[in-house]
């Protein structure tokens, strides 16, 4: 496998227990490694690939703007191609980051939002009650079961 900087994206899925996977500065796996690693998540655009090792610019995420890694070690993939269709776009923050002021909660929101009743929560007898009652989750309002018996 051999191509030139199509402009492909490349998502990081490998490195999460080592903080992300490892950078060299050239093709070779003997050449010299970068410091920083590129964070699991991250992703990146192609500039080149060459077998198993990929040249690339970061497009998002943490580590080194630019460097070369190996798609895979080991049949473990590190980086997966991400689909041709898939509309990518890097996040916007719906704050601006240089404000010093805190976000604030849209009004409609505070509308939705229930008080939280510490002391029914902070009561133990409450608490263990509501915790084996099966009841329909809050989310998805699917039964759960809590107990042995109810799993059978």
């Amino acid at each position: 496998m051999s191509g030139q900087g199509d402009g492909t994206l490349w998502e990081v899925v490998g490195g999460a227990d080592k903080g992300g996977i490892l950078v060299r500065e050239g093709e070779s796996v003997t050449s010299s490694q970068i410091p920083e690693r590129l964070g699991t998540g991250a992703v990146v655009r192609q500039s080149k690939l060459v077998n198993e090792r990929l040249q690339y610019e970061l497009v998002t995420g943490s580590g080194p703007s630019e460097g070369w890694v190996s798609i895979s070690i080991k049949a473990k993939s590190l980086l997966i191609r991400i689909d041709a269709g898939f509309n990518f776009q890097v996040a916007t923050p719906l704050v601006s980051l240089e404000t010093s002021k805190p976000a604030r909660v849209p009004e409609e929101l505070l509308k939705t939002l229930q008080p939280f009743d510490t002391k029914r929560w902070n009561d133990v007898n409450f608490f263990s009650e509501e915790v084996y009652e099966n009841a329909p989750g809050d989310f998805y309002q699917m039964w759960f079961p809590h107990t042995y018996d109810q799993l059978q």
